[in-house]
């Protein structure tokens, strides 16, 4: 964050936007464990936006995740100079903001819009602390149509990969054979997941569109379908049923691939004999 810095009194803003379940709140989960301890006070502050909008919910929302004991108290002007006197005395160095895509879109005729917005870009470039906007791709659209808040971000993006391209092929097997060993390690299996036996991993990619976020999701399914039948690993059975219970529902792909493979096999197996 401190290279995104324009000048000594202007902070950066970070944004993350990206399809659901792609694994932006691990993200910033990863980075607050990395970057936090429990004896730390509040260097890093994750706001989780609700469906309430307006300035004055933006500013309690601010205000409850700073641990203020009344935070719906005060008008607006009151409310974020208390916020900026957390800010200093916890010496924040970095204001997190999930779920972006409830933020209203700023327009001409919508005035607390304008506020929220306002706001929300201030803490980066007056209260000199960098901020991180995260959210779906609706989000995408709500943030750029701050120009300000625009011309100080840095995106970061999460796009599938594909088992076809030599850089990210490697990424997505090593990714899928290290969740094959955590799922025994942790004790939740007697053997190892193999997810890169016969055509296992490229179903598993196809399932999930190619984000990581969602082939662990995907996964997670699948182990709770294979302990609740009292299997000592997860194989190729349990992720089709996940797949049909979670990645068709959700929209991330259409047809079951491990359907379609398991499909295809049996027919081969038949023109053989």
């Amino acid at each position: 964050m401190n290279d995104n810095r324009r000048s000594p009194t202007e902070a950066g803003c970070v944004t993350i936007f990206a399809k659901s379940h792609a694994g932006k709140s691990t993200i910033i989960n990863w980075y607050m464990e990395k970057n936090t301890t429990a004896n730390e006070q509040k260097k890093v502050v994750v706001v989780i936006l609700n469906g309430e909008s307006t300035q004055s919910a933006f500013l309690s929302q601010i205000l409850r995740a700073l641990g203020d004991p009344l935070p719906f108290m005060g008008k607006p002007a009151e409310m974020l100079n208390r916020i900026h006197n957390y800010l200093a005395k916890y010496q924040v160095e970095l204001l997190i903001f999930d779920e972006s895509n409830n933020l209203r879109m700023r327009n001409a005729n919508d005035k607390d819009a304008t506020r929220t917005h306002n706001t929300l870009r201030g803490f980066a470039k007056s209260a000199c602390c960098p901020i991180v906007v995260v959210g779906t791709d609706e989000a995408k659209g709500r943030i750029s149509s701050d120009g300000q808040i625009c011309s100080i971000d840095f995106p970061v993006l999460i796009t599938p990969m594909r088992l076809e391209n030599a850089e990210e092929a490697p990424i997505l097997v090593r990714y899928c054979s290290a969740l094959g060993i955590k799922l025994k390690q942790h004790g939740l299996f007697e053997r190892r997941s193999n997810f890169l036996v016969e055509n296992t991993l490229a179903c598993l990619v196809e399932a999930a569109g190619g984000l990581p976020g969602r082939i662990s999701r995907l996964v997670e399914r699948a182990a709770y379908i294979a302990r609740d039948e009292g299997a000592d690993s997860v194989d190729i059975r349990h992720l089709e049923e996940a797949t049909d219970l979670y990645a068709i529902p959700h929209g991330f792909v259409k047809l079951n691939p491990f359907t379609r493979n398991r499909q295809v096999i049996k027919q081969a197996d038949r023109a053989r004999a």
